[in-house]
């Protein structure tokens, strides 16, 4: 018969050392999910952040830095004188260019109408105008105001521009301002640049001289006007054999009134 082998009594801290480590175990167990939901997290995040901070420094860093501005359609200005006016963004990282700045810097040029700007990595501004296209000059105070057809004065001069005509008005907020534009533009380029000066009685009453001619033209408004212009140069040329100064009025083109003018 065999004697039953005596087995020894774990004192109070080995329990508590086992206990421990089961608990251990189990809060591991439970928690495994959570732990791996954290570290897909914290992958996502690197992910989407280091990419980030990696633009955001070649982006401030002297790799993306202003260092060339180019402008696209000027006629009266200069490349030059543009580039001369905001100068003080080049050297700028392209994430700060100052484009509110450059906007008020522009609007000073009332040559320019209105204008775009465009940025092309690594170093260039790209600035696109459209200027204002010159009407015609009105004489104030023994100078020349070169006006557009919003009124806008482009430039002063002592001399009258010898390609522009004399509006005869006070200024661009004579009420006979906007007749004299309307009739303006409703002619083609050619009889355009033949005028001398227009004048307005009234929106219906616009009449002018021609510079190779000391013919007076009674236009009446700006209807018709591809009309009256063909009508007008039939006139002119017709007169032209017979010499002589006429007042040709094509207000109704339809019913031509040629008369001396005195």
């Amino acid at each position: 018969m065999k004697r039953p082998v005596p087995h020894a009594v774990p004192d109070s801290r080995e329990i508590r050392r086992r206990r421990t480590a089961v608990e251990r175990d189990e809060v591991r167990r439970f928690t495994e999910g959570s732990r791996r939901r954290r570290r897909t997290i914290a992958v996502i995040v690197a992910a989407v952040v280091a990419p980030i901070v990696l633009v955001v420094g070649i982006v401030v860093s002297p790799l993306m830095t202003l260092t060339t501005v180019e402008v696209v359609g000027t006629k009266t200005l200069t490349d030059e004188h543009i580039i001369a006016t905001v100068d003080d963004q080049i050297g700028s990282p392209l994430a700060f260019v100052n484009f509110d700045k450059i906007q008020t810097q522009l609007a000073q040029l009332p040559v320019i109408e209105s204008f775009t700007t465009e940025i092309v990595p690594p170093h260039t501004l790209i600035i696109r105008v459209v200027e204002r296209r010159p009407l015609g000059v009105i004489a104030v105070d023994g100078a020349f105001e070169t006006v557009d057809s919003a009124g806008v004065t482009i430039a002063v001069t002592a001399k009258r521009p010898a390609s522009l005509p004399i509006l005869q008005v006070t200024s661009a907020s004579d009420a006979t301002f906007g007749a004299v534009v309307d009739v303006m533009l409703s002619l083609n380029a050619e009889l355009r640049g033949q005028i001398n000066e227009i004048s307005a009685a009234s929106r219906d009453s616009v009449r002018f001289t021609l510079r190779d001619s000391k013919h007076e033209v009674q236009w009446g408004s700006g209807e018709k006007s591809d009309v009256k212009a063909v009508v007008l140069a039939s006139a002119v040329e017709a007169l032209a054999r017979n010499g002589g100064s006429y007042i040709i009025d094509v207000s109704a083109p339809d019913s031509l009134v040629i008369s001396p003018r005195r």
